[in-house]
């Protein structure tokens, strides 16, 4: 009956598209897990640099992983942060307790990733210039951070006496650096767990879970394709290349042939001449019918 029929057509139709949003869904899990593995690598090859070994290099990308995982801050944003930070001066085994005050601070003020940002580029700046000044306190307040009353009270002065001694050059940058973050931890400690109850913070931890599994169901297809990379680079290097480079001149020149006899009417400007005479032509039938209707109203 039309009725069964239509029913029949109906299912078929939320069938397929059942598949079709699940071949999208496997597709774009497929690319996240090679892209987060892309990732490891080269992040892999930083830290190595950076720490002098690649069993400290992983360690360290783990405990960034679990880090991530536990709190509202994502993975590669960590990555990116950590690297900054040993660019500056950081000592690697600083990274994570720094990290873990910083976040606590950024998150008490409702910030995020360009907040944590922030914050690391100006205690950054600080460390390497080996020196407070109000450039970097500013930013720091810009962002929510109480920075003069939290180094006030870690070198037990009072705010205006801190300022003052900033003025005169008498604060050390990495000094003050600990000094801010130990009060950040003091002041702000636990922070970062309430924001990870939130929606925001459930979705952060949820994401860097997934990335991390993508991650791993793909890293076979990872190293097949990093091998059909490298034959292919290889093929096109030698012999083959030639012959796929031959062979795609000789239909390339095929096309540019066929269309050299246009591209030089196009150049010598026939093309506008033509087209300029179509206009002449228009605009005098046009002129020729008005006339014409001028003389018949007469």
């Amino acid at each position: 009956s039309v009725a069964a029929l239509t029913k029949s057509n109906l299912l078929t139709g939320a069938i397929t598209s059942a598949l079709g949003g699940a071949n999208d869904a496997l597709k774009e899990g497929w690319s996240a897990g090679i892209q987060y593995n892309s990732m490891l690598e080269k992040a892999n090859i930083s830290f190595t640099t950076l720490l002098g070994s690649t069993a400290k290099a992983q360690t360290h990308l783990k405990a960034l992983q679990a880090f991530g995982e536990a709190t509202p801050f994502e993975f590669p944003d960590l990555i990116k942060a950590s690297q900054r930070m040993q660019a500056m001066g950081f000592a690697a085994d600083s990274i994570i307790p720094t990290l873990r005050n910083v976040g606590d601070a950024v998150s008490a003020v409702g910030g995020g990733k360009e907040e944590l940002d922030g914050v690391v580029m100006a205690l950054g700046q600080m460390q390497t210039k080996g020196k407070v000044s109000a450039e970097e306190m500013n930013q720091l307040a810009e962002r929510g951070i109480p920075a003069w009353d939290l180094l006030a009270q870690a070198i037990g002065k009072t705010k205006a006496e801190t300022i003052k001694l900033s003025e005169q050059g008498r604060l050390d940058g990495g000094r003050a650096v600990q000094g801010i973050t130990a009060m950040m931890g003091e002041r702000f400690g636990g922070q970062m767990d309430k924001m990870s109850g939130t929606l925001e913070g459930r979705e952060s931890n949820f994401n860097d879970i997934l990335n991390r599994r993508l991650g791993e169901a793909t890293q076979g297809n990872t190293a097949q394709m990093k091998d059909a990379f490298a034959k292919g680079t290889e093929g096109l290097a030698t012999g083959a290349g030639a012959e796929f480079t031959k062979k795609l001149d000789h239909i390339l020149t095929r096309m540019g042939s066929s269309i050299t006899p246009m591209l030089e009417k196009f150049a010598s400007g026939e093309y506008f001449l033509q087209g300029l005479n179509a206009m002449d032509f228009g605009e005098k039938s046009f002129a020729a019918f008005k006339q014409g209707q001028i003389g018949q109203g007469a």
